[in-house]
């Protein structure tokens, strides 16, 4: 057993080691997994001044109580957090974000989380875990990455780990510095894609490698990165019913329903602050009151939202109509249901570089026949199609418009978006689609919200 060790005295609900998770595989069926709230994972290592991507307990609303045995080592924990350490029959109380130095035979009994769900144990050194396809995270479904892909469990030892002292924190050998598994990332995957992968790892360069893992191409982070403040306003409508996700929906807005650890909104959201937008808009109707009470001003998250209040329903266009002070700039809407990393900033750029009036994104379908199809012409046979695939682009529900383009809108009168690139056309405006390659979801049945939540982590 190793001089220094964690004994579990309570393993907590659901708390197993995490990591980034398995970026460039899901393709072959390998779930992301990782960690759930990826900024109080950053923030427990960058705490500890470990890697990036060193391995941390994820704990969710019970977390475990453990047992140190060793030489005194830093800690810290992160997220909305209860805990206690309690050290000769006192109980120590400290406060999470901090470094805390944990000493021989002291407990570190985490009670409870609060409002972040998730939270995080970090430790001065690393934890040496099993790793599987580059990444330790635990997946529980799957029983892949660390701890035999299992939750912590009462009475086991964390014996393999290698918990590094405050004295030789900084003492490595070259084969705990080496890069024994380069990170890279596939071609088909896109530049939002590419920015989380390096940002989470601390890299500046990111190699593109195609299905055989054949280098094709480098990702440059300062390519990628643009975080200049925009100033152009994201409008997220979210006044609708959401009746085909009831009975989820009877007293929860649609756009407040739960992908991971946050509403859908939030995601929106964090996603858009991410790319340098500060200022939304939200509108409202159905059970606006919750989503108010949710995000209130933005000031938690550091951004700033207003609301728009749909007195009755006026569709996915008909809101653009309560829009006072009228924009200046160029401006997003995006339905509040629609689950995606798309880069608005390309977007923009897109709408502007082609003097649009709107541009509607649209996404490829691919929808495949299940029978054999006969190409006639009349009654003679001209070809045969086996089980033909036929590709469509739909509707992506994001959408850049110029503000000009509002004056043809009657104030309160229902419009959908499908209607008012319709009406502008008919004015001789220029309307462009823009296709979208990033990951895309429109949760609009409990199925795609199951399906959502199973591709987003364990």
């Amino acid at each position: 057993m190793n001089k220094n060790y964690f004994e579990v005295l309570r393993p907590g609900i659901n708390s197993t080691f995490q990591d980034n998770g398995r970026n460039n595989f899901y393709h072959i069926g390998i779930p992301f997994s990782g960690a759930m709230d990826n900024r109080n994972f950053l923030l427990a290592n960058t705490i500890s001044n470990n890697g990036i991507n060193n391995p941390v307990l994820e704990f969710a609303y019970q977390g475990p109580k453990l047992k140190y045995i060793g030489e005194n080592i830093s800690i810290n924990v992160t997220g909305d957090v209860n805990f206690k350490i309690i050290r000769k029959n006192k109980n120590l109380k400290f406060s999470c974000y901090e470094n805390i130095v944990l000493e021989n035979n002291d407990c570190l009994d985490i009670l409870s989380t609060n409002r972040s769900v998730y939270g995080y144990l970090s430790i001065g050194g690393t934890f040496e875990v099993d790793y599987y396809l580059n990444s330790c995270s635990t997946n529980t479904k799957a029983k892949i990455g660390a701890n035999r892909g299992e939750k912590l469990e009462k009475g086991q030892t964390l014996s393999d780990a290698e918990i590094i002292s405050e004295a030789s924190k900084f003492v490595r050998d070259v084969s705990k510095i080496m890069n024994t598994r380069p990170i890279s990332i596939l071609s088909s995957q896109s530049e939002n894609e590419a920015h989380k992968i390096m940002a989470s790892n601390h890299i500046k360069q990111l190699p593109v490698v195609d299905k055989e893992n054949r280098l094709i191409g480098l990702h440059l982070i300062d390519q990628i990165l643009n975080l200049t403040p925009k100033e152009n306003f994201i409008l997220i409508m979210a006044g609708g019913f959401g009746k085909r996700m009831m009975p989820l929906t009877e007293q929860t807005p649609k756009p407040m329903l739960m992908v991971g650890d946050k509403p859908i909104l939030e995601h929106i959201i964090i996603n858009a602050k991410a790319q340098g937008f500060k200022k939304f808009i939200i509108s409202l109707h159905y059970l606006g009151e919750l989503i108010i009470d949710y995000f209130g001003d933005g000031s938690n998250l550091d951004v700033s939202i207003s609301y728009l209040h749909e007195s009755e329903p006026l569709g996915t266009a008909g809101a653009l109509s309560l829009i006072e002070p009228k924009p200046e700039l160029p401006f997003i809407v995006t339905n509040g249901d629609i689950v995606t990393d798309i880069n608005y900033a390309n977007l923009l750029d897109f709408h502007e570089s082609n003097q649009s009036q709107a541009t509607m994104t649209i996404k490829k379908y691919e929808l495949q026949n299940p029978y054999g199809v006969v190409n006639t012409k009349g009654l003679e046979i001209i070809s045969f199609e086996e089980k033909p695939i036929q590709v469509s682009y739909v509707n992506a529900g994001i959408y850049a418009l110029n503000p000009s383009g509002l004056k043809y809108l009657r104030k309160n009168q229902s419009c959908d978006m499908p209607d008012f690139f319709k009406l502008l056309k008919s004015k001789k405006h220029l309307v462009t689609a823009y296709p979208i390659h990033e990951t895309w979801a429109d949760v609009g049945r409990p199925i795609d919200l199951s399906e959502v939540n199973k591709n987003s982590g364990d």
